[in-house]
């Protein structure tokens, strides 16, 4: 897992230097702009973009999940929310998705680590990382996300 403000994303040399102006661009539009819910590909789906707009919700209301094919780039472009996160291999598989969809519902204990995001920042997740995004900070409150889903495959052929 990695927490950081996306200004800062560069450094960590994860991607390819067109991937990360389309990661970078697609953020900064997303709060420029008055972007819409929805999906944008990138490479026909091995890096893609959902914009997310929901409430918060609270912690007893959510479940936590995992993936497995892609990892997770969460940018708040506005808002802020909990992510409670907890090691993938502790958890018990609660309902298996996969391969139709690359999601894993899991049951867990008291999560590991409980992390604040706020406007400009972001969450990479891995598939050791179990995750229950989207809970409030106190109150019940409008985030808008773009969360990137970056296919693993493609990232060991390089």
């Amino acid at each position: 897992m990695i927490v950081d403000k996306i200004e800062h994303l560069p450094q960590y040399q994860l991607f390819r230097a067109d991937e990360l102006d389309f990661i970078l661009d697609f953020c900064r539009k997303a709060v420029e702009e008055d972007t819409e819910e929805g999906r944008a590909d990138f490479y026909g789906g091995g890096l893609y973009a959902l914009v997310q707009i929901y409430d918060t919700r609270k912690r007893e209301e959510s479940v936590m999940e995992a993936h497995r094919e892609y990892l997770d780039l969460q940018y708040i472009a506005e808002g802020e929310e909990y992510f409670y996160i907890h090691e993938t291999s502790e958890c018990k598989v609660k309902e298996d998705m996969t391969p139709e969809k690359d999601v894993i519902f899991l049951e867990c204990g008291e999560p590991d680590v409980r992390v604040k995001a706020k406007k400009g920042m972001f969450v990479l997740l891995f598939p050791q990382d179990s995750h229950m995004p989207c809970i409030q900070t106190g109150r019940k409150e409008k985030v808008k996300k773009i969360v990137f889903k970056i296919r693993i495959k493609d990232r060991n052929q390089e």
